[in-house]
């Protein structure tokens, strides 16, 4: 039977830090001096919050595009020119990333930064407003780290388990047990459990580890007739899932 992997993605439930605006007053030569509430106004300009939800890599991409929730809150005639942040995963600074400058619901790395427990620290965003008779440009800078979130390698789709029974005797293989690798090539998982049911639960008989093409093969013994299935467990670095059951 073929692996049927559950793809719906966790929503992020940790709303991301949000810090304070920093402002710059900069008034033009040829302008009237900012009044004293302008300036006032300039040190709380506004705020960028950054929510991503738990993403996946696949074989289709080399741009992993994740679910997000980015959001500015920001006084009227105001603008952000440019954001960024950068992609931490694993504890380590994978790179740099260019963040949306207006409200998005996704945002974009390459898939080469990795997989495991990620979090866009030190986000900033720049941009400008004028005051309301458009005399003075002020110039501001937003700063915020999003929430903690997973990103995970997918499981081949085309994953087999397969058995044949001769008496008692139960031949079991699989073929193609490999994970999408952040090189965009693939490689096998590291364990496949194959269990049989009993009773309401799934009792593991073999601990396997694919050879380096993904497949297995091992050999069990069973006169009555249950069900099997093929898993891989879920990580922080890769999405499992399961085969149907095939009864036997």
């Amino acid at each position: 039977m073929r692996l049927t992997l559950s793809r719906r993605l966790a929503t992020a439930s940790t709303v991301a830090i949000t810090a304070a605006a920093v402002a710059f007053a900069g008034t033009p030569a040829h302008a009237a001096p900012a009044s004293t509430s302008s300036q006032t106004q300039a040190a709380a300009v506004g705020s960028v919050r950054v929510a991503v939800s738990h993403t996946l890599l696949n074989k289709y991409s080399s741009t992993v595009y994740a679910n997000a929730r980015v959001t500015y809150s920001l006084p009227e005639r105001a603008t952000v020119t440019s954001a960024s942040g950068e992609l931490w995963i694993g504890g380590k600074k994978r790179r740099v990333i260019s963040l949306p400058t207006y409200n998005s619901s996704n945002v974009s790395f390459p898939r080469s930064s990795g997989a495991g427990v990620a979090q866009i620290r030190n986000i900033k965003a720049w941009g400008y407003y004028y005051s309301a008779d458009y005399s003075t440009r002020t110039t501001f800078g937003l700063t915020a780290t999003s929430n903690v979130f997973q990103i995970r390698r997918t499981i081949d789709s085309s994953a087999l388990l397969k058995l044949r029974k001769s008496g008692s005797k139960i031949r079991v293989s699989g073929t193609k047990w490999r994970a999408i690798q952040p090189n965009g090539r693939w490689a096998r998982v590291s364990q496949v459990l194959v269990q049989k049911k009993s009773g309401r639960k799934w009792k593991t008989i073999k601990k396997v580890r694919p050879k380096s093409n993904g497949s297995f093969k091992f050999s069990y013994r069973s006169s009555k007739k249950a069900n099997y299935r093929a898993l891989v467990k879920t990580t922080t670095s890769l999405q499992g899932g399961a085969t149907r059951n095939v009864k036997i």
